[in-house]
């Protein structure tokens, strides 16, 4: 049988100065139906600010634009692996707080990272952290399951702890909830070595998809085909797992084309991927 098309997303970005509850109506009238937004900076869009979330909340409604995935804030103040027990302690309760915000919008997915500082002993830290990280899943994890959304663990870029699959799979193994999964990041898996590879090893805990190109050296999130990433490989590699997990793509749409003709570009690889790949 034929796989179906996965669904493709846009990220909540129209330009600069727009925070979201302004973006998302723009968005509406682009023709795009699901969006993945994220936690800016103070004038884009604060979880912790009630009247930014009751403004965005208000133009997901009146659009009917639908929320796949919220991307959480990234830094050493929110680092779930952090070794300090302060910054630990707060960036769990962050993190509480912003996904019960994120299932409040719709979203199915808060996209979380496992760390925010790479390790200054890659060995013994790196272990170390990985603990931690189990630690703030299976705490977050419980939070997700009452608020009815799903927590996608990111790869991540070397030589943070989870770039490599065995950490991720490790920390989904130890904490075990229906309420965490993972978002793999093409852009990542590829600086980090072969991100065929790792979407073989990956995709089976995959429930959302960050689809952005490089040339394999920075994270220069390119739209999917204008790198190196082969995604003739990647898309047998999504089909032969059985994934179903949504594509964002994490870039600015070709050619300076709009959000909806990004999600049509998006589409349109994933189809000519499949037909060459037969």
């Amino acid at each position: 049988m034929k796989p179906a098309l996965p669904c493709c997303v846009a990220p909540a970005y129209v330009g600069p100065d727009l925070d979201l509850a302004a973006t998302i109506p723009l968005l509406a009238e682009q023709g795009v139906e699901w969006v993945d937004t994220g936690t800016g900076g103070p004038d884009y869009f604060d979880p912790d600010n009630a009247q930014h979330v009751a403004a965005v909340r208000a133009a997901l409604r009146q659009s009917g634009l639908r929320v796949n995935a919220h991307h959480s804030f990234f830094g050493p103040q929110v680092d779930v692996s952090s070794a300090d027990p302060a910054l630990l302690r707060t960036a769990r309760q962050v993190h509480a707080r912003h996904l019960q915000v994120a299932a409040k919008l719709g979203a199915a997915f808060y996209i979380l990272h496992p760390a925010a500082e790479p390790p200054d002993q890659p060995g013994r830290e790196r272990a170390m952290r990985v603990g931690r990280l189990c630690d703030s899943l299976a705490e977050l994890a419980a939070v997700a399951g009452r608020s009815g959304i799903a927590i996608a663990l990111e790869n991540m870029l070397p030589p943070y702890a989870g770039d490599r699959g065995g950490d991720l799979v490790a920390a989904l193994t130890a904490v075990r909830s229906d309420a965490l999964g993972l978002c793999f990041d093409t852009g990542h898996a590829h600086i980090a070595g072969d991100a065929v590879a790792a979407a073989r090893i990956l995709l089976p805990y995959t429930i959302t998809i960050h689809a952005q190109d490089n040339h394999g050296e920075s994270d220069e999130h390119l739209f999917p085909g204008q790198g190196t990433v082969d995604w003739r490989g990647f898309v047998r590699a999504y089909d032969e797992a059985g994934c179903t997990a949504p594509w964002l793509f994490e870039s600015l749409p070709p050619d300076g084309g709009t959000m909806r003709d990004g999600v049509e570009a998006l589409q349109t690889l994933i189809r000519t991927c499949r037909k060459k790949g037969r």
